[in-house]
């Protein structure tokens, strides 16, 4: 991945001429902030971005985060690390961390803070590979920059967004998409996929069956923050056939992207480990901006700085 142990790979989603495109902007306000206090990149500001298009340890992401873990603990007189997850970074992050030893993380890791990680999925994941996804990158919502139906067989195939899929034992028999002819839960999905004529989808989907529900405590210092009381995709009805817009229902218990009791299943930790679980919420801050929210970058401040 591009830059890693440096923030050119996070700070932006896209760059041109060498400079970031300030619609893609990730996490460039927070690592804006660190500067601003004294942290320097490459040194105790430290990027570890991933291929989002694919699951489980990515391109080998868990041996590359260790030694970045380490040597960033070094290289700062043997300062514990704080490390800060978005979205599914949070998964992979807490991924990572379940099959490390506790020694290990106990000498190297300060805090975990996960920012709107989608712990039991997400229904928008559903929408993106039945009918596509810009991802929100867009001018205004009739002026996207992304076409979600070219990018749409990428996503059918794409290991990390079928990871990101509401996970059954959470889901349940939630009615999830409605057609003119019948219903789709999490239990239909196999089903679903046939129907969408994308076998493929399917392989993947079963190869990665139980990975979200069976995501353990960390087993450090947590801070599991979000976004909330934003409207927030909850089910789809496709009335034309699935090349098309579907009538979106939403709820307003969320982040825009990930359900509430997705975003605070992290809650549930508290009682699978010795170590702190903080939850905070912020209030109407959807999923992306969330990053660029000034109470949650102040947050983020006081925990790193008092480490």
């Amino acid at each position: 991945m591009i830059d890693f142990g440096g923030v050119s790979g996070i700070d932006y989603l896209d760059y041109e001429l060498g400079i970031g495109i300030s619609l893609t902007s990730y996490f460039a306000p927070i690592i804006a902030d660190l500067k601003a206090v004294g942290y320097q990149v490459g040194k105790n500001l430290r990027g570890a971005p991933f291929d989002w298009r694919k699951a489980e340890n990515p391109d080998n992401f868990f041996d590359k985060l260790q030694k970045l873990v380490e040597d960033t603990y070094v290289v700062n007189q043997n300062t514990k690390v704080t490390l800060l997850a978005h979205s599914m970074g949070g998964i992979h992050v807490t991924q990572f961390l379940n099959q490390m030893t506790q020694p290990w993380k106990d000498k190297y890791v300060a805090n975990l803070i996960s920012v709107a990680t989608p712990w039991s999925g997400s229904p928008k994941a559903l929408r993106a590979i039945i009918s596509g996804d810009n991802f929100g990158i867009e001018v205004t919502s009739w002026l996207p920059l992304i076409d979600k139906m070219a990018v749409r067989p990428t996503l059918r195939r794409s290991g990390g967004t079928i990871l990101m899929l509401p996970e059954n034992a959470f889901y349940n028999n939630t009615v999830l998409v409605k057609t003119p002819k019948r219903t789709y839960s999490s239990s239909d999905f196999h089903q679903l996929f046939k129907d969408l004529g994308t076998p493929i989808t399917s392989e993947i989907y079963d190869s990665l069956d139980g990975v979200v529900e069976n995501i353990k405590a960390p087993q450090v210092p947590m801070h599991c923050l979000y976004g909330e009381n934003f409207p927030t995709e909850d089910h789809y009805e496709y009335r034309d056939g699935w090349d098309k817009d579907p009538i979106i229902t939403n709820s307003q218990k969320g982040d825009g992207t990930v359900p509430e009791f997705s975003l605070t299943r992290c809650k549930t930790f508290a009682t699978q480990q010795p170590h702190p679980v903080i939850m905070k919420d912020f209030d109407l801050a959807d999923h992306l901006s969330v990053l660029n929210d000034e109470e949650l970058l102040q947050y983020v401040l006081s925990i790193v700085v008092k480490n």
